[in-house]
C-alpha cells in the first residue's frame, strides 16, 4: 500500500512510519522544509498515495494550546486533504486529540461533552466537523 504520512518526525507519526515500513508499505512523508502550506504536489502526485495518514500539527510545548498557528494548521489540513482526494487518494486517517473534549472527571460520552476549551482543541474539532461534511458531500 502507498501511504502519504504527515508528521512522520513526531512521536505518533514516527511510530506509524516505523510500523508501516516494517509491514512492507511504501511510505512518503511530508518533506521538510515543505509543510502542509506548500507541499511538493508534483512528487506527491507521482507517488500516487492510496492512503493519507495525517498527524502533522503544531505541538510546540508551552505554545500550541492557544497559538494562532492552529488556525493555519486546520486550513492547511483541509486544503491538503481535499487536494489529495481530488488526486485519487481514497482513504484518510486524521489524528485527533483529547483536547477536542472539555475537561471532565466523568467517563467520556461524546454527546454530553462540553467541548474544547483551547484554540488547539477547537481547531482540531472544527477540522473533524469540516472533513465529515466534505466526506458526506463527496461520497
Amino acid at each position: 500500500m502507498k501511504i502519504f504520512l504527515t508528521g512522520q518526525d513526531g512521536f505518533i507519526g514516527g511510530e506509524i512510519l516505523r510500523q508501516a515500513r516494517a509491514a512492507g508499505h511504501e511510505v512518503m512523508g511530508l518533506e521538510k522544509p515543505f509543510r502542509m502550506a506548500n507541499p511538493r504536489w508534483d512528487a506527491i502526485s507521482a507517488f500516487e498515495p492510496e492512503v493519507c495518514i495525517h498527524c502533522a500539527w503544531i505541538a510546540t510545548p508551552g505554545e500550541y494550546l492557544d497559538s494562532p498557528e492552529n488556525i493555519h494548521h486546520r486550513e492547511w489540513s483541509r486544503s491538503m486533504i481535499r487536494r489529495l482526494a481530488a488526486m485519487g487518494t481514497r482513504r484518510f486517517v486524521v489524528a485527533g486529540t483529547c483536547a477536542e473534549y472539555g475537561p471532565s472527571d466523568q467517563p467520556l460520552r461524546e454527546e454530553d461533552e462540553p467541548g474544547p476549551t483551547t484554540l488547539y482543541g477547537r481547531e482540531k474539532n472544527l477540522l473533524r466537523i469540516q472533513l465529515d461534511k466534505d466526506a458526506l458531500q463527496s461520497g
